[in-house]
């Protein structure tokens, strides 16, 4: 029992705890999943009682059983330290709860399958961005654009963080690492977790400015910028940023401004939330001393020469220009894990880019930001690890070397554990990526496509032929596969084991202990 300001706070835990946390979350997935309804409100021509009723159900059966969880359980009390694993299950839980429910109302209205919906839905919740959206069937329909935006603009920056944000660091503190946050850099995880918000709503205000002086009407605007600073890439149009061409009545200048600021602005989504506070507070020496946005940098000098010379030296019908803003464009939009496209990729593509693109993708951005992939700083680190490996090796038993990298505006020295748990991370990264791979493979697909859209998919970046489309609406099993991936990518594996190991281990215990005293 604990006395506070007059009151008593009973303290809870295991199971209603869980419930507690996972009711709460619910509750807020039901107002997101809610928030179309009031574009449709506003909005003549897209008001359908169909459609409204697809939003309004969910959201209500959601906010009904979540908050009344919530209340029931935590509210107005302590709650106890997690046990091992309970935080990766409600994450997870809550994640998958948050899938199901934002889906209900794309397979309630008609609009995908229950299939469709669930691989949409995922898609938007991890920012991945990949799509089976039918554009061309579905006229008046930018409630389900916006629903779909949402999710992105939610699960870019993660939904504890905007719980913790919303309510107090008593409810979450424990889940905030859990769903890949690691960037409490003020010691009140409170305001730790408000600044990274203000930070992110900003770049997305900014983002929004820019599209509308280039001449994207405000629904576009809102949209292409929190898909873009979210890393997401979800659009409004089916090509893409390709659709703002002269062909739809851009002027050259709007076509490359438009452009140009989504490469500013998803690569700023793609920086660490604790870089920007740096620079924000005028600490520069910390900003250009990270070992990630030297990573960064060196990517861009690698890839873009490479992929330079793939659309180019392969393409004689490509000119100069349009090759350079190519190369440039989709090393920003691969690296970042954004996927907006400014072409088309078709099977045509040569071989060259598709494989510098794969790398790019797996790789990824910096962590502590709303990009995916392996990240930076894991590559940084699995790099150094081997190289200490071999000098050890080459130096005698007595001598040891030792690396540092450069986050969170410190030096920080590699030890045994810290790259020994890297390494894992690294190996089950590939393992998946590869698991991925043979099963689409036996769909028949070109390999070389395939590696492209599993990477695509694990790295969280939504870069697409849209070749896989047509094999998943045959064989709705490959939209579930697409699933999990999407998942284990944007969680980072770890909370996927953990959540299944807390699931099977106490069944399993009981079932071994029972059986251990039948025996006896």
């Amino acid at each position: 029992m604990k006395q506070v300001i007059g009151n008593t706070y009973k303290t809870v835990k295991g199971a209603k705890l869980v419930l507690g946390y996972i009711g709460l979350l619910m509750g807020l997935v039901g107002i997101i999943i809610g928030l179309p309804l009031f574009y449709m409100l506003f909005n003549k021509n897209e008001w359908n009682t169909n459609n409204a009723l697809a939003f309004l159900i969910p959201s209500l059966l959601y906010m009904s059983i979540g908050f009344t969880l919530f209340f029931l359980f935590i509210f107005h009390k302590r709650p106890a330290k997690l046990a091992r694993h309970q935080d990766a299950f409600i994450v997870m839980t809550c994640w998958l709860i948050a899938i199901l429910g934002s889906s209900a109302p794309f397979w309630i209205s008609g609009k995908l399958t229950f299939s469709q919906a669930i691989y949409e839905m995922t898609s938007g919740w991890t920012t991945t961005g990949v799509s089976c959206w039918d554009f061309d069937n579905n006229p008046n329909s930018n409630c389900f654009l916006l629903a779909r935006t949402n999710t992105m603009l939610f699960g870019g920056i993660g939904i504890i963080l905007v719980m913790i944000s919303l309510f107090s660091d008593r409810y979450g503190m424990s889940l905030y690492s859990a769903e890949g946050h690691s960037d409490r850099f003020i010691p009140n995880l409170l305001r730790s977790s408000r600044m990274i918000l203000l930070i992110y709503l900003g770049m997305i205000f900014v983002a929004m400015i820019l599209f509308l002086i280039f001449g994207m009407n405000f629904f576009d605007a809102y949209n292409h910028a929190i898909t873009c600073v979210a890393t997401g890439g979800f659009s409004t149009h089916k090509e893409s940023l390709a659709f703002y061409q002269a062909i739809n009545g851009y002027q050259t200048y709007q076509t490359y401004g438009i452009w140009i600021s989504s490469m500013i602005m998803m690569f700023a989504g793609s920086i660490s939330s604790i870089s920007w506070v740096f620079l924000f507070r005028g600490n520069f020496k910390s900003f250009f001393k990270s070992t990630e946005n030297r990573g960064h940098l060196l990517l861009i000098l690698i890839f873009v020469p490479l992929l330079f010379a793939g659309y180019n030296v392969y393409n004689a019908e490509k000119n100069l220009s349009s090759s350079w803003m190519d190369s440039f464009y989709y090393t920003f939009s691969a690296m970042t894990t954004c996927g907006f496209q400014i072409n088309e990729f078709t099977v045509k593509t040569h071989s060259s880019i598709f494989i510098l693109l794969t790398l790019l993708m797996l790789i990824g951005g910096q962590s502590n930001s709303t990009s995916g992939g392996l990240k930076i700083i894991r590559l940084n680190i699995l790099f150094k690890s081997i190289f200490i490996r071999f000098k050890n090796t080459l130096t005698p038993s007595n001598t040891r070397h030792s690396y540092r990298i450069h986050v969170s505006g410190s030096y920080t020295y590699l030890d045994e554990n810290m790259m020994h748990s890297n390494n894992i991370f690294v190996l089950l990264y590939i393992i998946i990526f590869i698991f991925g791979v043979v099963l689409f493979s036996y769909t028949g697909t070109n390999i070389e496509l395939v590696a492209f859209e599993v990477s695509s998919m694990l790295a969280t970046t939504g870069l697409s032929t849209g070749i896989l489309i047509p094999v998943m609406e045959s064989q709705p099993f490959y939209y579930y596969l697409s699933s999990f991936i999407m998942i284990a990518g944007r969680l980072e594996i770890f909370v996927v084991f953990y959540s299944l190991i807390y699931c099977l281990y106490k069944p399993y215990k009981k079932i071994k202990n029972t059986l251990e005293r039948r025996i006896r």
